[in-house]
């Protein structure tokens, strides 16, 4: 059963991933697979599963990003590549995976130009929200 290696997958995610962030995502995606798909022999999930895994996670998020969606996957991929390690599995059904066409597209948004910052900046803004501004631009605000 998935559970049953869940706990050694992340005392191992644990001891290899230094980032919080990193950490958390991969057992994020691990804890939702078991959500949707269920508890099931971990023999038994195939390249059905795993696209399964994908049409539930549509059908609880209609408007989930595409960007989870390959987070998601990512990370069963990584579960699935431990438990072949480990002798528990002898494929990744996860790996290479069509994931693009699900969801819709990311949208790219384009840079300020100078007189939009100085619009930007014009406006009476509050010292907290004046000082918050020149943080993200001093910091590298991302607009995605």
């Amino acid at each position: 059963m998935l559970a049953d290696v869940q706990e050694e997958y992340f005392d191992t995610v644990d001891r290899d991933y230094d980032k919080a962030g990193t950490s958390r995502a991969l057992k994020r995606g691990t804890l939702k697979f078991t959500m949707l798909i269920g508890n099931g022999p971990m023999e038994e999930v195939d390249l059905t599963t795993a696209y399964r895994f994908i049409d539930k996670q549509l059908e609880l998020k209609p408007d989930i990003s595409h960007g989870l969606i390959k987070d998601t996957n990512w990370a069963m991929s990584k579960m699935f590549n431990f438990m072949t390690k480990r002798g528990y599995v002898k494929t990744n059904p996860f790996i290479g995976l069509d994931v693009k066409s699900y969801c819709k597209p990311s949208k790219s948004w384009l840079p300020y130009t100078s007189e939009e910052f100085f619009t930007i900046f014009q406006h009476d803004w509050g010292a907290h929200k004046r000082l918050l501004l020149n943080i993200m631009i001093t910091a590298g605000m991302r607009l995605n």
